[in-house]
């Protein structure tokens, strides 16, 4: 059921009513498709979208760089997508299961938006020993799939170099991952990200193996994550 507040904009909806008012916003979708959008105020066949929404709209149908952010935990995931151009930036996120709330927010303003999805802060401790990962359990960790990382965490228990708070941390699954991608010049170009995380301290995932970084580390990677000037193809 689509829930959208017309004076701020908010606007929740399922992942295939969210594809459909992307589709009437383009003029792929028929006007009759577009019924439910109608009636909820989101979209007019005769006008298009809700003023409130049409910048966001125009970062999805004509970004410059676009991406996802996967965070998991031990028994849950939440797929979250944005988008981004020079006049604005748009971010669909999942804020229960299966359903989306979509935002319009100021491009500069999408690095800080990650970071406080991921849940970038100080921690209590902080990591000392590099750990190093098999692509089998690298994969599981930031796999789509509960079981899978619920799997290479604990594997990751007998690792030599493991913090006693990160033992207790993965003995007690209160730890989460981050996996950011950001991608332009129509997928050619983009870079990764990948965060272990907890109270215990924050590992990023780099050459094979888990290295202790800090909230300062992860922000700077994160700003970093989106394409500068010179690396979009002035062709787009």
């Amino acid at each position: 059921m689509i829930d959208f507040n017309t004076e701020t904009g908010h606007l929740r909806l399922n992942a295939d009513e969210f594809e459909l008012l992307v589709d009437a916003t383009s003029g792929i979708a028929k006007a009759k498709r577009s019924k439910a959008l109608n009636e909820a105020g989101v979209f007019d066949p005769d006008v298009g979208p809700h003023r409130a929404l049409a910048l966001g709209l125009s970062a999805v149908l004509a970004s410059m760089c676009q991406g996802q952010l996967l965070v998991g935990g031990p028994r849950n995931t939440q797929l979250h997508q944005v988008w981004m151009n020079a006049g604005a930036a748009a971010m669909l996120m999942e804020v229960e299961p299966a359903i989306y709330e979509f935002v319009t927010i100021a491009p500069g303003f999408m690095p800080a938006a990650l970071a406080r999805i991921c849940r970038l802060g100080p921690r209590r401790d902080q990591p000392v020993d590099d750990i190093a990962l098999s692509k089998r359990t690298a994969n599981g960790l930031w796999s789509e799939d509960d079981k899978a990382r619920g799997e290479a965490a604990r594997e990751i228990t007998s690792s030599a170099g493991l913090s006693p708070g990160w033992r207790e941390t993965l003995a007690d699954e209160t730890w989460w991952t981050w996996d950011a991608t950001v991608i332009w010049n129509g997928g050619k170009d983009g870079r990764t990200l990948r965060v272990l995380d907890s109270a215990a301290g924050t590992y990023a995932f780099d050459d094979g193996a888990l290295q202790p970084t800090s909230a300062t580390q992860i922000w700077r990677a994160i700003t970093r994550l989106f394409p500068a000037d010179g690396e979009i193809d002035s062709a787009r």
